[in-house]
């Protein structure tokens, strides 16, 4: 199998200058560069250059997938605006890391499928993830916790480690959160598990026009002098500020005592159980229904039957053992199954020398 990475970069807080444009049309001129974003495709051969850099000097956001299995998303986020003490408890060796790059942060997720991941296919899959940044310059740290979720599947870990701190409103996940388990393939057996003691809050900040009153004349002139010149992410300074007024931030709320890992485990484990017993028990009623159904109909099937092998055709064959599968499993459900085996006996009698039909009946395990 042929060798397949895709790089896509992109930029939200502003567009790439033209001098930018040119500097990453260097790397490769089959790269596919607009305002915002740069693709990069490799069927064969690799990115010239360091891709951490690359984002560090012209992006925001970083995608990186080969089809053996490799996975990484990364984040460039302003060093203001970034909490190190709050985003270093979800840090976990070999898969979430931070780097700090002159005024801003690195914040990489990597997760390597040792067993490979086929033909990768993730072009638009960054632009549905970009949100995701906003997030964590709130202090939103559910993408963070989903990634070591992610991680579970792939690397070994010892039962006995603690899971990571459990955010808040993991029961409730924006459209980007979804496509992000989406990609990262998550379990969702296991995301049930981890949620199941999340808690649900609201974080938007309440009355924030009585907050904003509690400004100085001077923060305040200072925000529309931000305001004015379109610095990026004036909201998220603005409702911080105003958190910390209102002596609130929902998002740092206490959370519930972790897991040890081996129980987060069995937890899913045992609903993945569940599951299967309620989609079992599910699906016979279904069955009983239908076979409720055909109960009153069951001489016409059975000489609608013996029509449709006298057909002779592959059609009428396939029609004829769907009606007998139903015949059978009426028989079983009506506790007469020793007439059901009379007449098949006697169906592959008379018509052994169809071979396609007795053919058809074996593979059902009618006969």
């Amino acid at each position: 199998m042929s060798e397949y990475q895709y790089y896509d970069f992109y930029k939200i807080d502003e567009p790439l200058t033209e001098s930018e444009c040119k500097k990453i049309r260097q790397i490769s001129s089959r790269a596919i560069i607009t305002p915002n974003q740069a693709i990069f495709n490799y069927s064969y051969g690799d990115f010239r250059g360091d891709p951490e850099k690359v984002l560090a000097e012209h992006f925001d956001m970083m995608l990186y997938v080969a089809n053996w299995g490799t996975k990484q998303l990364l984040f460039r986020l302003p060093c203001g605006l970034v909490d190190i003490k709050k985003l270093k408890p979800y840090c976990v060796d070999d898969i979430i890391s931070l780097s700090t790059h002159k005024q801003y942060i690195i914040l990489k997720i990597f997760l390597d499928d040792e067993e490979g991941g086929g033909w990768a296919e993730e072009e638009g899959t960054l632009s549905k993830l970009l949100p995701i940044r906003n997030d964590l310059l709130k202090g939103d740290y559910r993408c963070l916790y989903l990634a070591w979720l992610a991680s579970l599947n792939y690397y070994e870990i010892n039962d006995n480690d603690v899971e990571l701190p459990i955010p808040v409103n993991l029961k409730n996940l924006s459209f980007p959160l979804k496509h992000f388990i989406d990609f990262l393939q998550i379990d969702h057996d296991l995301l049930e598990a981890a949620s199941c003691i999340s808690k649900e809050i609201n974080s938007t900040l309440a009355e924030p026009e009585k907050w904003i009153t509690k400004l100085s004349e001077t923060e305040r002139n200072t925000f529309l002098t931000c305001l004015l010149k379109g610095e990026p992410h004036l909201a998220i300074k603005l409702n911080k500020r105003l958190e910390e007024l209102s002596s609130k931030n929902s998002i740092e709320l206490s959370h519930p005592k972790p897991r040890l890992v081996k129980d987060l485990l069995k937890k899913a484990e045992q609903l993945k159980e569940d599951r299967i017993q309620k989609n079992k028990v599910e699906k016979e009623r279904a069955r009983i229904k239908e076979l409720n159904a055909i109960a009153g109909r069951e001489p016409m099937l059975w000489k609608h039957v013996a029509d449709l092998i006298q057909s002779k055709t592959s059609k009428g064959y396939d029609e004829a053992v769907r009606h007998l599968v139903d015949l059978r499993d009426l028989a079983h459900y009506s506790q007469k199954p020793d007439r059901f085996a009379k007449k098949i006996s006697q169906i592959h009698q008379d018509f052994r020398h169809l071979s396609s039909l007795i053919a058809k009946l074996y593979e059902k395990k009618l006969i």
